[in-house]
């Protein structure tokens, strides 16, 4: 499994070298790295579901094997020097929402795994990673329905309490009055990233940055209440579709970028649900906005 890992950061790093000023790519690389991680953590019992899964990550490694650099070992950090970098450069990006939180959410991820398996990655890997994070600033400012410029939007002030609390505010939030996307707005995309990215502030937290935590929660907290903004007529609402992690064909059939978010969601919702007592039925709201899930519904 460390070896699907490394694979997905080192996709996450030649993201720097195949779209310089961009981000969008790192979804390559956070994708297998959140299926190495959640295979690793053991959320899956039923070994076809494994394999399913197991499956998915390598063909998507194979896949991109033209776009993901096998960077060499010089100059390697130790996985705490490697770690502190990520972090430092999160700390410059704690008090502006970017991206719809994707600079924290590959982070995260990143982090997590350097830490549970203590790789040791070279400097240029590194660099690269905080060099995509730093192209997370180059975001739309109307990403968000109806708001011209979301970045002059005030992030709130009020410090997090109840961190518990605050979690299944996030998922309530982000599994209700769910709209498919239209043309230039990720309607349902923007839900979505509400549970991915309340997961990566709960990896924040868990590596005992609080401080930090707490100012990207406040982002994440602007962030759900621009996601509820969405045309009044001419969209359509997510029909809810029973959430199955065991459902084989839909880890087989995934296709484009459902293949990145599927798995990201699954392994953020677990991660989160098993300390909150939340049933896994709770993802059904938002399951249904994977073309893989609705194209296999028996």
């Amino acid at each position: 499994m460390e070896n699907i890992i490394q694979q997905g950061i080192f996709a996450l790093a030649s993201t720097n070298n195949k779209q310089k000023d961009n981000w969008f790519l790192g979804h390559i690389g956070a994708s297998i790295i959140a299926g190495g991680l959640f295979l690793h953590r053991k959320f899956v019992e039923n070994q076809d579901t494994y394999q399913a899964i197991l499956t998915r990550a390598e063909d998507e490694i194979n896949k991109n094997k033209s776009f993901i650099i096998q960077f060499d070992n010089n100059n390697l950090l130790s996985y705490k020097q490697s770690m502190q970098i990520i972090v430092n450069a999160i700390q410059k990006q704690k008090n502006q929402l970017m991206v719809d939180g994707h600079n924290v959410i590959f982070a995260a991820l990143v982090i997590d795994a350097i830490n549970e398996f203590k790789i040791s990655l070279s400097e240029e890997v590194i660099n690269n990673i905080v060099n995509v994070l730093e192209n997370c600033q180059n975001d739309n400012p109307k990403r968000y329905y109806s708001i011209d410029d979301h970045t002059k939007i005030p992030a709130p002030k009020t410090d997090i309490i109840d961190w518990n609390g605050f979690y299944k505010m996030v998922i309530d939030k982000s599994v209700t009055n769910v709209f498919h996307d239209i043309d230039g707005y990720f309607l349902a995309g923007c839900k979505l990233h509400g549970i991915t990215f309340a997961h990566a502030i709960s990896i924040f937290k868990k590596l005992e940055h609080h401080q930090l935590a707490n100012s990207l929660a406040k982002q994440l907290l602007k962030k759900i209440e621009l996601s509820e903004l969405h045309p009044k007529e001419n969209v359509t609402k997510l029909v809810p579709y029973k959430f199955d992690v065991n459902e084989l064909r839909v880890w087989r059939d995934v296709e484009g970028n459902d293949n990145a978010h599927q798995i990201k969601l699954v392994h953020s919702f677990y991660e989160l649900a098993q300390t909150l007592n939340v049933p896994t039925s709770k993802l059904d709201g938002l399951w249904g906005v994977f073309k893989a899930v609705r194209n296999n519904e028996k």
